[in-house]
């Protein structure tokens, strides 16, 4: 049986679509293509396929076949605030087969049909179409964000192959989108749901929060990278900086709540929300003391010691995630270490530490040793990096050693000034 069914092609040949609505009712040409995609979609992901088989099945159909995809995800070219039930229910009806289906045929693709990446990205009003997907998912908390999750997984895994040039012009498609659509960037529409949907809520008490939309706000501003503006100018990183700090504080409180009906379990979804929260943290903290000043205000090293405590807590000490998380927090109590001179540094570091002391009764212990705790070396290597950073504040000769270091270094600067 052929990958791609005869009724299928007989679809996507007899011509463009016409132009469909989410306000009015699905037509009957629509419908018979959203059945066929479904089927296909099936048949991919149960068939045992050669390695290139999808691709080069699609690329002698995708000229056909887009028209129709583009179609369906235009729906989700909104501007308004607020959706009907009515609206929501034809955005998925028509965003859910057809996002996966993209999100497959590039899982797909190698390295000998790299061009076909190149073919998908290229076509006309691919990158608006998506943008607006992903926009309204953000929005709107629409059924099909995993697929959005899915797809930028995708993109990440793809990026050699996709190239710079590519993966730059969507970018850049996206944030014009955003103006256009909204008003407002990205990052600051980011923002703006995390206040709406998720301070506001903890502030009333909710502690209850899906598992999936969590992980898509988080994944979405680790997945813009370091040449976003929100990872490069200081000024509108504060945004971001704050929101994420909101995230991560019920990411690691034990009260929290988190529902998922997926095959990925809440547990685990919390621990990829840290690892992707850390990322952010890793990235921010590269910049310099006045990166790591603005984060301390924002209580990094609280929400570190809170992370560690739930990951004892919770008995999450096995696994790849829990490894990188244990790993990101190293990195970044090395860095912070590595600005100890700077008052600046020091001073948000000693109101952090303080803040630790007056939380929990003077315990500053980041893991709490007892019977059955797994002491692996990672675990040591932080208790070690957290016992020096405590020290380095408290201890009167290191005190005096850090503030000699601080004199030594202003002298050469006056020295070299002259």
């Amino acid at each position: 049986m052929p990958l791609i069914h005869s009724e299928l092609i007989e679809i996507i040949l007899s011509g463009p679509p016409e132009s469909v609505y989410p306000s009015m009712p699905i037509s009957i040409p629509y419908a018979q293509f959203l059945i066929e995609l479904a089927c296909f979609s099936r048949n991919v992901e149960s068939d045992v396929l050669a390695e290139d088989e999808l691709p080069t099945a699609i690329a002698s159909q995708w000229r056909y076949l887009w028209p129709w995809l583009k179609a369906g995800l235009e729906t989700a070219n909104l501007s308004s605030d607020e959706l009907s039930e009515v609206a929501t229910l034809c955005i998925n009806a028509y965003c859910i087969p057809v996002l996966p289906v993209i999100v497959q045929i590039i899982e797909r693709i190698s390295e000998r049909t790299a061009s076909l990446l190149s073919v998908i990205f290229n076509s006309p009003g691919f990158t608006k179409a998506l943008s607006h997907s992903w926009i309204a998912a953000l929005r709107h908390n629409l059924e099909y964000a995993p697929s959005v999750v899915d797809m930028m997984e995708q993109m990440v895994v793809k990026s050699r192959l996709l190239g710079p040039e590519i993966m730059t012009g969507f970018l850049d498609t996206l944030y014009t989108e955003s103006f256009c659509v909204v008003g407002k960037s990205f990052i600051d529409l980011w923002g703006y749901i995390i206040r709406k949907e998720i301070v506001a809520a903890s502030r009333m008490g909710q502690q209850t929060f899906n598992a999936a939309r969590l992980y898509l706000l988080v994944r979405l501003l680790c997945f813009l990278g370091p040449t976003n503006e929100a990872f490069l100018w200081f000024d509108k990183a504060a945004t971001p900086i704050r929101a994420l700090g909101h995230i991560w504080r019920i990411l690691v409180d034990n009260q929290t709540i988190l529902t998922h009906s997926g095959s990925s379990t809440p547990g685990e979804i919390r621990l990829r929300c840290i690892d992707e929260v850390l990322r952010c943290q890793d990235i921010w903290v590269s910049g310099g003391p006045l990166w790591i000043v603005a984060l301390l205000r924002q209580h990094l090293l609280v929400r570190m010691f809170r992370t560690c405590h739930f990951l004892h807590s919770m008995d999450f000490l096995d696994g790849e995630l829990t490894e990188s998380i244990l790993r990101l927090i190293h990195r970044l109590l090395l860095s912070i270490c590595c600005y100890k001179a700077y008052h600046c540094v020091g001073y948000r570091v000693c109101q952090n530490l303080d803040a630790l002391r007056a939380q929990n009764d003077g315990s500053q212990t980041i893991f709490d040793s007892g019977e059955g705790r797994r002491e692996d070396t990672q675990v040591k290597e932080i208790t070690q990096a957290w016992l020096d950073l405590s020290d380095e504040f408290s201890l009167p000769d290191r005190i005096l050693e850090r503030k000699s270091c601080w004199a030594k270094g202003l002298q050469q600067s006056c020295s070299l000034v002259k």
